[in-house]
């Protein structure tokens, strides 16, 4: 079986620095490939994320960006499970 990444139509455009599109893809992949113990997906509206921003700005002194609060959706996401 091939390894690759697969293409898949973005869900949010707050957390695009999350996806693999662009030059560099077979790299990037390669390395998470091997690094990665485990990938969990994330699926919801930027409305999440967009409030998950706003608890970590209240919360700590430091703005964060979409791809930071999709990780954090990702570790309440997998708590809850």
């Amino acid at each position: 079986m091939e390894r690759r990444p697969v293409a898949r139509p973005a869900e949010t455009r707050l957390a695009d620095g999350v996806g693999l599109l662009g030059a560099g893809n077979r790299m990037r992949f390669d390395i998470i490939w091997r690094y990665v113990a485990r990938v969990v997906t994330v699926s919801g509206p930027d409305e999440k994320l967009r409030w998950l921003m706003r608890i970590l700005v209240r919360r700590h002194p430091h703005v964060v960006e979409g791809a930071g609060a999709a990780a954090l959706a990702a570790v309440i996401q997998e708590r809850r499970h």
